[in-house]
């Protein structure tokens, strides 16, 4: 299928949503970083579910899983190993609790709870292949499972608080329970994005960006009114209906918005789409190594309320990571690394 720039131009502004985020780190946020929580990792299953009423692919359940495997599963153990060996390196040069670590990073990688921002992969890799599956079935099995899969995440949202005790046993189920009701969430905004998606595919280019701005305005109504939102947590706001709708939609309306200007005006947003092509790479890399550490360092950036002098110091931040993303994954896509990520 011939890639389609205006989603790999989305991706790569989630991207750059989920870096800003990590990189300001505020106790006190203001309304358009609650905006960008509410849609920056979501973002990236309503993407997935555009790419499947694209697609034309007659993969069988068993060959999608084994391709998911290679593609998202593969990078996942990989980076998992090179951010261990740097997080033991690391604490071995501190001084630090060097066998805390290990056991942490051991047993997050294994429960696919993942170290830093990997927990993505493993609940992306879920629910995709989960969709896959049932939509290789009857479409009425795969609509009844959408508030199946939303009940037991939200189960499993509370559960995951009563093995908090900080025991061996506790420590290693909560991580589990972590997994499986975020890709209960995954599974559910993909599923429901599919079908909206399809009702809209078939709109003229105008009515798609009119519906965009609609939607878009929505959600930032209803993410002012719902803040602290960080589905990593399972937190879904003080009103998760909001999130649960909302960030669906504001998805949506983005993409939107972003397919009508690639229409009208050809719009070639080179480094977006590379990020967004390869973002597998920079989600995994950019909060790992001590990279954003380095970089609040150099700028200057303090944990402390938003102002327009930390709004700029954040935006020149957000320039030296992107940049260092960008000539990382140039790097590693190079074909003497290519084989890494099973691509050839």
């Amino acid at each position: 299928m011939e890639r389609l720039r205006f989603l790999d131009s989305s991706k790569g502004i989630f991207l750059v949503m989920i870096m800003y985020g990590h990189l300001v780190s505020l106790k006190y946020e203001p309304a358009f970083i609650d905006w960008m929580n509410s849609i920056k990792v979501v973002g990236f299953y309503v993407v997935s579910a555009y790419l499947f009423t694209f697609s034309k692919s007659k993969l069988s359940s068993k060959e999608y899983l084994i391709k998911s495997f290679k593609n998202i599963m593969y990078p996942y153990f990989l980076f998992s190993v090179f951010i261990f060996i740097f997080d033991v390196t690391f604490s071995l040069i501190r001084n630090g609790d060097t066998e805390r670590i290990i056991l942490i990073d051991i047993a997050d990688t294994l429960t696919l709870r993942g170290i830093g921002t990997l927990w993505f992969l493993p609940t992306f890799f879920l629910a995709n292949v989960l969709f896959k599956i049932l939509l290789n079935k009857k479409k009425f099995i795969l609509i009844i499972s959408i508030p199946i899969s939303l009940v037991i995440g939200l189960i499993f949202s509370q559960l995951y608080y009563f093995f908090q005790e900080n025991t061996i046993v506790n420590n290693l189920l909560s991580r589990v329970i972590l997994v499986l009701g975020k890709s209960a969430f995954a599974f559910y905004f993909l599923s429901i994005s599919y079908f909206l998606v399809k009702y809209v595919k078939g709109k003229t280019m105008e009515t798609k960006f009119v519906l965009g701005l609609l939607l878009t305005t929505l959600n930032l109504y209803m993410s002012v009114n719902n803040k602290h939102v960080d589905l990593n947590k399972f937190q879904l706001g003080s009103v998760p209906v909001l999130f649960l709708i909302g960030s669906v939609l504001g998805s949506i309306g983005i993409i939107l918005i972003l397919e009508y200007f690639y229409w009208k005006w050809n719009l070639n947003l080179k480094r977006l789409n590379y990020l967004g092509e390869n973002s597998i790479i920079p989600m995994a890399v950019h909060n790992s190594f001590a990279l954003i550490i380095c970089i609040r360092y150099v700028v200057g950036i303090k944990v402390v309320e938003y102002s327009f002098s930390f709004f700029l110091k954040s935006l020149l931040g957000l320039f030296l990571l992107i940049f260092s993303q960008t000539l990382i994954t140039k790097v590693l896509m190079k074909d003497r690394f290519k084989i890494l990520f099973c691509k050839r």
